[in-house]
């Protein structure tokens, strides 16, 4: 798809044409429909959408990238948007969604150049189904990108009567989180929701446990679901496979893709997704190379270039994260709000899917003469590798970014994840714990033989203690040099004794308070 703001057409490519629509002679028209009065009553916040789009474009202060986002959408949203309306979150300050309407979708002239068709000649025809949900696909696009956000905020704070003539450019920006703006350039945040729930599964999750776990929960192999719980006092997490996408049939089979959780690849491949999204200041993906986020966490095998290896490996956690989700059960209280009195009450957030995943893939090197329409999807394709994706992290939850998030460090997604697997898995721990303390300075304590087993030193341990301490020792001295943790002490070879971590020096963490 291509944009050209010079000449208000978009580009759409078909199966075998490419097409053109033209958006020429159609504009804005506020009383399209209805006596006037009502619609424009109704528009309101659409002509506010559309003032502050102009405004932005024309102000010196717009920074680059943000025109540009909206030069490139502006003359479509001109041409058939109709109503733009938003929802705001609890606070009745910030959005948690926008939706849209358009018309003028039977005025689009459709016209297609024939790719064999030497002269060039375009043939106008009418615009079927896919080309008009190939629009609304373009439109929704638009809206999530960083230049049109910025327009609803502006919007939204005309309406309110803030006078936004002397607001900064970036105080409208949208961010991730609440506290993105208290993120230095070298940290980066999720929601507290998944790291503390994937802290959890990662302390409490064992192989024989996850194979006990899946034998009982059905009599019937092919009923048996693909799902490890860890209780708390007050609460429970689930992590639950897709047992189709991951090919899980056995119990063996379900308790190897649950202890890949404790995988530093695993772990540095979502931290790499969490890190492009706070980049990017959105959960949403559309079609970003596969390199662009691959980069964030691993170095190139040569001439800046990842191999087929590093792309295959990477893809296949990537469509793993896509085949898992989580759901917490926690007992709560409900206050009845005229008599102050409290009851217990069971509070759930089911099926919070990872993430969602839109990959598209490349035709093998020896099939590439091969004409598209000749191209099979199962014979003719590399489905092991990624080229670009879209998608979107915790779709239909975007309620989990709107809490402050934990915090971390770009040093967990510099460790290397073949020499510092462990350091990895406990550095990940320690932030997830400290982000949980409201006093940034408090330190936290492990018994050894936790880090013991979460580490899986438990054979070395048996036959020569010292060994594994020494290993542990390591790990922590590894997470001091990248910044995670500041020190430790109280660390011998007695798994009853307290390992005492403490916080890293510099003040970062205070973000998620």
């Amino acid at each position: 798809m291509k944009n050209d703001t010079t000449t208000g057409q978009v580009e759409i490519t078909g199966s075998n044409t490419n097409h053109k629509i033209t958006l020429s002679d159609i504009g804005i028209q506020a009383n399209a429909e209805g006596d006037g009065t009502t619609v424009l009553a109704d528009l309101q916040f659409t002509h506010l959408f559309f003032i502050s789009l102009l405004e932005l474009v024309e102000s010196p202060n717009t920074p680059e990238e943000l025109k540009n986002d909206i030069n490139v959408a502006l003359p479509l949203f001109t041409a058939i948007l109709k109503q733009v309306s938003v929802t705001l979150d609890d606070t009745g300050q910030n959005i948690a969604g926008c939706r849209f309407t358009l018309h003028n979708l039977n005025k689009l002239r459709l016209t297609s150049v024939k790719e064999d068709d030497p002269t060039g000649e375009e043939t106008p025809h009418p615009l079927d189904e896919e080309g008009l949900e190939h629009i609304r696909s373009v439109v929704a696009g638009y809206f999530e990108s960083a230049g049109i956000s910025v327009a609803l905020r502006m919007a939204l704070a005309i309406s309110n009567g803030v006078d936004v003539e002397n607001e900064p450019i970036d105080q409208l920006k949208a961010r991730l989180f609440p506290n993105s703006k208290d993120l230095t350039s070298k940290q980066w945040a999720m929601p507290k929701f998944i790291a503390d729930s994937l802290s959890k599964v990662i302390k409490g999750v064992n192989r024989d446990r996850a194979i006990d776990q899946y034998t009982a929960s059905s009599a019937n192999p092919r009923a048996r679901k693909s799902s490890f719980k860890v209780a708390g006092r007050e609460t429970e997490t689930e992590f639950i496979f897709d047992p189709e996408r991951l090919a899980i049939s056995t119990a063996e089979q379900f308790a190897d893709r649950l202890m890949e959780l404790r995988d530093a690849k695993v772990l540095q491949t979502f931290f790499a997704l969490m890190k492009y999204a706070n980049i990017h200041d959105t959960a949403a993906y559309r079609e970003v190379p596969i390199s662009d986020v691959m980069e964030l966490v691993l170095k190139p095998s040569g001439e800046n270039k990842f191999n087929t290896p590093q792309r295959r490996e990477f893809t296949e956690i990537l469509e793993m994260l896509a085949a898992m989700s989580i759901t917490v059960s926690i007992i709560g209280e409900q206050v009845n709000k005229k008599t102050g009195k409290g009851k217990p009450v069971l509070k759930e957030e089911k099926g919070v899917k990872l993430f969602r995943l839109e990959a598209t893939y490349s035709v093998k090197k020896e099939f590439q003469s091969i004409p598209k329409e000749s191209l099979s999807k199962d014979l003719h394709f590399d489905r092991t590798v990624i080229n670009r994706f879209s998608g979107e992290l915790l779709p239909g939850k975007s309620h989990l970014f709107g809490a402050r998030a934990s915090v971390y460090f770009d040093s967990l997604l510099h460790l290397d994840a073949n020499k510092d697997a462990k350091a990895i898995l406990l550095g990940f721990q320690f932030q997830t714990r400290f982000n949980q303390l409201m006093d940034k300075n408090q330190c936290i304590e492990y018994d050894r033989g936790y880090l013991i087993d979460l580490c899986d030193y438990a054979k070395t341990n048996q036959t020569k203690p010292s060994k594994a301490t020494k290993q542990i020792e390591n790990n922590l001295d590894k997470l001091i040099k990248a910044g995670i943790i500041s020190g430790y002490s109280g660390l011998t070879n007695i798994d009853t004794d307290r390992i005492k971590i403490r916080p890293p020096k510099i003040p970062a963490l205070k973000a998620s308070a």
